[in-house]
C-alpha cells in the first residue's frame, strides 16, 4: 500500500521526522509541509536526516512554506503547490500525518 506521509514539524525543535523515516516503504512519499520545511536548511542535522531518507521515497515540499521562510528548493525535494498537494492525497492509498 503506497503511503503518502506528511511531515510539518521543524526537524530541529521535533524528532517526528526521526520516528516516520524508519516508517518509510519503498513506494511512499514524503511531503515537508509548514516548519518541517526547514529540512531544505544546510546544517549537520538535516544533512543526517536527509542520509536516512531511503533512496526510492519521493519527496515533496510546500512551495508556499520554502518561500515563507526564505528557504531555496533542492533538487530531492519537488516544490508543489496546494493543488498538487491534493492530486497527490488521492494518488496514493493512504495519507499518514505525523
Amino acid at each position: 500500500m503506497k503511503t503518502l506521509h506528511l511531515i510539518s514539524a521543524s526537524p530541529f525543535q521535533s524528532l517526528t521526522l526521526d520516528s516516520a523515516l524508519p516508517l518509510l516503504a519503498d513506494q511512499d512519499a514524503l511531503l515537508l509541509m509548514g516548519d518541517a520545511a526547514y529540512l531544505l536548511q544546510k546544517s549537520p542535522r538535516s544533512d543526517a536526516l536527509l542520509e536516512k531518507l531511503p533512496v526510492g521515497i519521493k519527496g515533496f515540499v510546500l512551495r508556499e512554506d520554502v518561500e515563507a521562510r526564505g528557504l531555496n528548493e533542492t533538487s530531492r525535494f519537488d516544490a508543489i503547490d496546494y493543488e498538487d498537494f491534493v492530486s497527490l492525497c488521492v494518488t496514493y492509498d493512504k495519507v499518514q500525518s505525523w
